[in-house]
């Protein structure tokens, strides 16, 4: 009957609304993750993502340019305070390929929302 196939639609929008529910809670935890990653790929200092991430002695990682500034004014450690037992720092080549990837991935948003922020231009 009618009433039947309306009961069924009716269920099966229910169904689907709790399935979109679902995947947009996995979209919000996946920007969340996103974010998270973000931050951790900024310099302490500055606060922009890492383009030469080394390692100082205090363990976190920092902008070349940044550490090496802090370090010819301060021999301690710009997150933690304490005596920074050297000058030397590493590459972090890890986190350089992590921040490249976050650059490139936001330069990719960035082309896409330009091209579909107007449509209609140029016709």
């Amino acid at each position: 009957s009618l009433q039947d196939e309306v009961q069924g639609l009716e269920e099966a929008l229910r169904e689907a609304k709790v399935e979109s529910d679902g995947h947009k809670d996995a979209l919000r935890i996946s920007q969340d993750q996103l974010q998270s990653i973000m931050q951790e790929c900024q310099c302490p200092i500055n606060h922009s993502l890492l383009r030469d991430p080394v390692v100082a002695a205090d363990g976190h990682s920092y902008e070349r340019q940044e550490i090496t500034r802090w370090l010819a004014t301060s021999a301690l450690s710009p997150m933690t305070g304490a005596q920074m037992t050297s000058t030397t720092v590493v590459p972090n080549l890890t986190v350089a390929r992590v921040a490249r990837c976050l650059r490139d991935g936001q330069a990719e948003d960035q082309q896409s929302e330009a091209s579909t922020q107007h449509p209609l231009e140029g016709i």
